[in-house]
């Protein structure tokens, strides 16, 4: 009798631990990202459609939002007509960036996001990770939002989706406006 109780805690703790890692790969693991207060990590990677690499180095002087996502990725495509927005926004600002970095991987990834982003509309940059931003922004769950200071220290950084896509955009553009210089 003593082995079947046994036996069938370890099921629900086994039950608990799946659980709970579905759960973070939805809302994001406290862990994830640079830390609040740290230089952001570099970033260097190819832009799709685009001759030229996106270097986090050239943005210097400007509030920099970085959104990690994936096609496939649901929450992602519930916060990314927001981070549209707000490249529409601050398209012609010259203080503010907004800079979608595509975790996607695969041969065809490219013509995959962008029959995404046609079908969608958006217009925001693309940039390809090939695992090395992820990495060094220790992303270990999408979405994930970066928000950077001109300074070039990471100030927010935020996992997963838990609020109306509203509050999240009155949200980010109240600390986007407090960050300009």
């Amino acid at each position: 009798m003593r082995d079947l109780t046994i036996d069938h805690l370890g099921r629900w703790v086994a039950i608990a631990v799946v659980v709970g890692a579905i759960a973070l790969s939805i809302v994001g693991s406290p862990g994830s990202g640079p830390r609040p207060g740290q230089s952001a990590p570099g970033l260097e990677a190819e832009l799709l459609d685009s001759p030229t690499l996106f270097d986090l180095k050239d943005e210097a002087g400007k509030v920099v939002v970085l959104d990690f996502w994936a096609t496939w990725c649901g929450p992602c495509q519930r916060t990314l007509p927001v981070l549209d927005r707000l490249h529409g926004r601050y398209r012609e600002s010259s203080d503010v960036r907004i800079i979608s970095v595509n975790t996607d991987n695969g041969r065809d990834r490219a013509q995959a996001i962008r029959a995404f982003m046609k079908q969608r509309g958006f217009t925001f940059p693309v940039v390809l990770d090939d695992g090395e931003a992820t990495r060094s922004y220790n992303v270990q769950a999408i979405p994930l939002l970066v928000v950077i200071k001109p300074s070039g220290e990471v100030t927010h950084v935020k996992g997963g989706v838990s609020e109306s896509a509203a509050a999240m955009e009155e949200r980010l553009v109240e600390l986007i406006e407090s960050l300009r210089t």
